[in-house]
């Protein structure tokens, strides 16, 4: 107990002094560029979980180290890559690929066979529905190695629930709603005409389609290139907000 007592306490000691040195971005990283992979996987583990429930100004601080120590792991992981992918890595990135894009289409024909019928809806004057809201959320959770399990799922949790959302919504004070709009971001997420294997990419990865959420994966400053690799679950979400508002006359 003693034992776990003083780890805790000295972990408590090393993230005031992160935190004190957030204005001081070379300090911090020579700091934290000192740290093993374990430790600095367990340092970014205790972050997330402090955020919890603490003041929108003190939140925004602990988010901006968690994102400068997600970069560094990714540094440390991508460096063992060194983008020198093997053939078992390039098939396992298609897969991963395909079913991401998978999952996004389905997302995405949920949200628009809603959308359609609140559609009709408002069409025939609906009592109640004015606008809606529909927000689509793609998840993908990668399997994250390490001894301490504890913090890998954290870390896990983190990656996929800081996915990028976007929404589809009626407003009907400026008679809009984003089908109407062909460059709208949800169908960035499904569109197949659009391979976002860049010059760069094509090089490494040459032949293999790339959809745009694993494009915004790999451009991500927190996503490794084991953790897309390591993708194992994806999780999606579709949300509706059904929308009235009424005046009140003078």
């Amino acid at each position: 107990m003693e034992v776990t007592n003083k780890k805790q306490l000295d972990m408590e000691k090393e993230i005031l002094l992160l935190i004190s040195l957030k204005g001081n971005h070379d300090k911090l990283k020579k700091n934290i560029r000192n740290y093993s992979l374990k430790h600095l996987t367990e340092v970014t583990a205790h972050l997330i979980n402090k955020r919890i429930g603490h003041s929108i100004d003190a939140e925004h601080d602990l988010m901006t180290m968690i994102e400068q120590l997600l970069c560094e792991r990714r540094r440390c992981l991508d460096n063992d890559y060194d983008w020198i992918w093997t053939d078992e890595d390039k098939q396992r990135l298609k897969r991963v690929n395909d079913e991401v894009l998978s999952a996004c289409e389905k997302g995405f024909q949920e949200a628009f066979e809603i959308a359609t019928a609140l559609e009709m809806r408002i069409k025939k004057k609906d009592k109640f529905l004015k606008d809606y809201e529909i927000e689509i959320k793609i998840a993908p959770y990668p399997i994250i190695g390490g001894t301490n399990r504890e913090a890998a799922e954290t870390i896990s949790d983190f990656l996929a629930l800081e996915s990028i959302p976007c929404a589809i919504e009626h407003i009907s004070h400026c008679h809009y709603h984003h089908f109407d709009d062909n460059d709208n971001f949800p169908k960035l997420l499904v569109d197949k005409t659009t391979n976002w294997n860049t010059d760069y990419y094509n090089k490494v990865f040459p032949g293999i389609g790339i959809c745009y959420l694993v494009h915004r994966m790999i451009e991500s400053s927190v996503w490794s290139a084991p953790d897309i690799l390591s993708i194992r679950k994806i999780w999606v979400d579709v949300k509706v907000a059904h929308q009235y508002y009424q005046s009140i006359p003078r």
